[in-house]
């Protein structure tokens, strides 16, 4: 074996240009050299001349086809919205996300926030100015027809052929309100518990959706944002520390921008049918979400007020 300071350094040229000497180009003048053994072996070991332009014509062939269809899929629009497309998810709110670094509050003790503590009206208005007007908002036909799934127009006169959405976010804001209330069940009026003595099934599923929910978001966004600990000399133990940066989208931007598209659905009655006209249902039959047994407990629903 030739010691390592006595061999001659690699050359990728040079070794190039001994694989291509040792090459049979005599027979297969097109051919690449030894090292792309992969498209050497496509080749019979003698052939016809006439076969040798497709192998060096192949990979081009196999570009154009992958451009071809990208170029179908991506680029050349569909006559109609379809809720199968492949690719990125869209969102009409995408092009306003801004990132900004916020530093959390502790919220635990004394340092809390103005949502925070025990509730009275300027609490509730807080918590309802965070989400109410970014559940339902308008969206241009264009931006519609590039999300993946689908929506109803608008229902409302002058705005028939724009779409309404919401944005995810100011539903997780409204499911977290509706825990925070579940906690004053005296000044909201929505006790888990009924005046018969039975579990409320309504108010209790509605709480535990908005558990889930919420769950979801979070295990979806995994903030990984790193939680520090700090040595409390006072009590030897090491606790949380919890005034941390975090790196977030400006949520104060995505508000503004949905709340300036806000639409009222009212009773959500009301629907554009196929001929873009708008019929309103509210007087034609029974409200669906106050009919009789509709959040009536199902026949396997077996607790009550003392499992609570």
């Amino acid at each position: 074996m030739t010691p390592l300071a006595q061999q001659k350094p690699y050359d990728d040229k040079a070794t190039w240009e001994e694989e291509s000497q040792e090459d049979d180009s005599a027979d297969f003048p097109l051919l690449p050299p030894k090292r792309f053994r992969w498209l050497r072996s496509l080749a019979p070991t003698s052939s016809p001349p006439k076969q040798t332009p497709f192998l060096v014509l192949l990979p081009w062939l196999i570009s154009t086809g992958l451009a071809a269809w990208v170029v179908a899929l991506y680029v050349i629009p569909s006559s109609r919205p379809c809720a199968c497309t492949v690719g990125d998810l869209y969102s009409p709110a995408e092009h306003i996300v801004k990132y900004t670094d916020v530093k959390f509050q502790g919220a635990f003790g004394r340092d809390t926030s103005a949502y925070q503590g025990w509730p009275d009206d300027e609490k509730d208005e807080l918590w309802k100015g965070l989400y109410h007007r970014g559940l339902t908002f308008r969206v241009r036909e264009n931006e519609y027809r590039r999300m993946k799934n689908e929506t109803e127009r608008v229902p409302i006169p002058g705005y028939e052929n724009e779409y309404v959405v919401g944005l995810d976010v100011f539903h997780q804001l409204h499911c977290l309100n509706v825990i925070r209330k579940g906690f004053y069940p005296g000044r909201y009026n929505n006790s888990l518990k009924n005046p018969d003595g039975t579990v409320n099934y309504g108010e209790w599923m509605h709480v535990d959706h908005c558990i889930e929910s919420i769950r979801q978001s979070i295990t979806c966004s995994s903030d990984v944002s790193p939680v520090l600990f700090q040595w409390l000399k006072s009590k030897q133990i090491n606790l949380p520390h919890l005034e941390l940066v975090h790196r977030c989208r400006n949520f104060d931007k995505i508000k503004d921008w949905a709340f300036e598209r806000f639409v009222d659905l009212g009773d959500r009655r009301q629907h554009v049918q196929d001929n873009g006209r708008i019929a309103d249902y509210s007087n034609i039959s029974p409200n669906p979400e106050q009919e009789p047994g509709l959040l009536d407990p199902p026949k396997w629903w077996k607790h009550n007020p003392a499992d609570l």
